[in-house]
Order: C-alpha cells, then sequence, then structure tokens
C-alpha cells in the first residue's frame, strides 16, 4: 500500500471512530487538516473536488424523510449544519447544499445554491471563472457511489455550449483515489463469473436470478463504514441493474410507526418459491442484507404494522 493511500485510509478511520463516539466534529478544521496531509491543499479544484467526496462518506441522505408527516419534513428540509460542531450526520439535499457553499467560502470558493422547480436544490461554484454543479442528494446516486468507490457523476463543469459534457476530474481523482482497482472492475469479474457459472450449472433465468442475489449479499456485507439504509438500497439497485437487464425488482418497503423507512424486502422466485431477501440493520447497528428463512420472514410481518407496495408480497 503506498504512504498516500494509507494516509487517507487513517483519516477516514479517525474521522469515523469520533463519529461513532459521539463525539461534535469540525468539519472546517478537519479539512484544513486532511487536505494539507494529503497535499491537496494548494489547488483550489482539488479542494473542491475532495470536500465534495468526502462529504459523500461522511452523511447520508435522511431515510425518515419519504415518509414523514408534512411538519416533520419542514423540520428537516429546515435543518442546517453547523459546520463547527456536527453532530448529525444524516441530512436532505437543502443541509447540504447549504454546508457545502458554505466549506467552500471557508476556502475561497464563491458558491451559491440553485433550486429546481420541484423544490429540489444543488450547488453551483466558481473556480476561474468556470462553474461547476455539485449535487451530492440528486437521486441518491453520488452519495451512493461515493461510499462504495465509484466516481461521482454529478460534479461536473456547466458548459454553455454542451452542458451535459462531463468534466472529468481525472487527474484529480487520480490525486484522491489511487486505486489500483476500481469497483466497476471488481464488479465486472463477478458478472463473468456468474455468467459463466449459469453455463457451466445449467441454470435456468430464476436460478441465475436468485444467486445474483446471494452474489450482492457478499457484496453487501463488506465492513464498510457509514452506511446507511438509503445509500445501501440505492446500491442494490445498481448491482441488480448492472448484474441483470431489464429484471423486474419486487420489493417491499417496510416503516415504523413514526413514518421511518427501516426495512427493504427483495422477493426473488426460485423453483416455484419465493425466497425473501432484506435489507435491515443488524444488532452492531450496521445495514446488512440477509437472506430470510419462512419463519424469519413471519416474524418481519408481525412486528411491522406498516408496510408500502403491499401486492408485492407472497408467502408460500
Amino acid at each position: 500500500m503506498n504512504g498516500y493511500l494509507k494516509k487517507r485510509i487513517e483519516l477516514k478511520e479517525n474521522i469515523f471512530k469520533l463519529i461513532n463516539s459521539g463525539q461534535a466534529i469540525d468539519l472546517v478544521q478537519m479539512f484544513k487538516y486532511e487536505l494539507k496531509v494529503l497535499n491537496l491543499n494548494n489547488d483550489l479544484y482539488a479542494i473542491a473536488r475532495y470536500i465534495y467526496i468526502r462529504l459523500g462518506e461522511l452523511f447520508e441522505y435522511d431515510a425518515s424523510f419519504e415518509y414523514a408527516e408534512e411538519e416533520k419534513k419542514e423540520e428537516i428540509k429546515n435543518y442546517r449544519v453547523n459546520i463547527r460542531k456536527v453532530i448529525k450526520f444524516s441530512i436532505v439535499c437543502d443541509a447540504y447544499a447549504s454546508m457545502y457553499v458554505e466549506l467552500l467560502g471557508e476556502f475561497g470558493i464563491p458558491g451559491r445554491i440553485q433550486k429546481t422547480p420541484d423544490g429540489h436544490v444543488y450547488v453551483i461554484y466558481t473556480i476561474e471563472n468556470k462553474e461547476y454543479l455539485a449535487d451530492l442528494t440528486s437521486q441518491n446516486k453520488d452519495i451512493t457511489r461515493i461510499k462504495f468507490g465509484m466516481n461521482p457523476i454529478y460534479n461536473r463543469q456547466i458548459s454553455p455550449e454542451a452542458p451535459r459534457i462531463d468534466h472529468t476530474f481525472d487527474s484529480i481523482d487520480e490525486q484522491i483515489y489511487k486505486n489500483g482497482i476500481t469497483t466497476e472492475e471488481v464488479l465486472t469479474t463477478i458478472k463473468q463469473e456468474l455468467t459463466t457459472s449459469k453455463k457451466i450449472f445449467n441454470w435456468n433465468e430464476e436460478e441465475y436470478i436468485y444467486y445474483v442475489f446471494k452474489s450482492i449479499e457478499n457484496i453487501m456485507n463488506f465492513p464498510r463504514d457509514n452506511i446507511g439504509f438509503i445509500s445501501g438500497v440505492t446500491y442494490i439497485y445498481y448491482l441488480l441493474q448492472f448484474f441483470i437487464e431489464d429484471y423486474t425488482l419486487y420489493n417491499t418497503h417496510f416503516i415504523d410507526e413514526e413514518n421511518n423507512l427501516k426495512m427493504e424486502i427483495f422477493s426473488v422466485p426460485k423453483k416455484g418459491k419465493i425466497c425473501y431477501f432484506a435489507y435491515q440493520e443488524n444488532e452492531k447497528g450496521q445495514f446488512e442484507l440477509k437472506e430470510l428463512s419462512k419463519e424469519e420472514f413471519k416474524i418481519v410481518l408481525e412486528n411491522y404494522s406498516t408496510i408500502i407496495n403491499k401486492e408485492h408480497l407472497f408467502l408460500r
């Protein structure tokens, strides 16, 4: 392992230890220290990109927002992060955008908040008279991609001539990540292995889908820091689309009495029966994907009174 990568891992581990202990984090002090240690503090492009990526590692989309009552939704939307004393690491787009603009300002990078007609907000920042988009929470994609080691897609230069052309940040990402093998390469290898096994063992389509879920179970349960409900479920959807094109997903959201998302159940047919995979928090407070026995699934039904998409449940 090279020296830079070792430093980066140590920095991440040290902060997550503080977060898990309940201590407040001074993000300004943290970024100034980390950027100096990693020798990224003299390049405004690297500073903006590093902060974007690091916020994706540290923060999680608030899983309670989607099904919250209107009064609670307004409370969540109006919450603002105190960047000098962070104690809460679940946010929605409003808190993220104001936080990112404030952090950029600490490094002399001007930014402003933009709002879409449907109420979503994101950031536009300027470096050397060029404008850049920063939208960490859009469709939960970047906040998820960053957590699972993939490059962001909603942080790019805005070009009047070709607004959808990405500024790739390739040279800066090389400084920040320095990975020998990418997540995409790992997933491609797993997909090739599944395809080979399908031919060798003569799996039909149902069996292939089941073993895809078993592979995703292994992928999701690899130890990672700060993976929450939303980023985990979003990544499972991404993996399903990657491994199985045009797959019809049978899934069910479970929420508790306070309308917080607590569990996702995936129904998978296999040899005339339905198998269930649940994405939920375990006893250690970490989220995991786990195949459920019929008895475990019955317990889930008994313990959760509110079910979304109930028509997708099949108990056999």
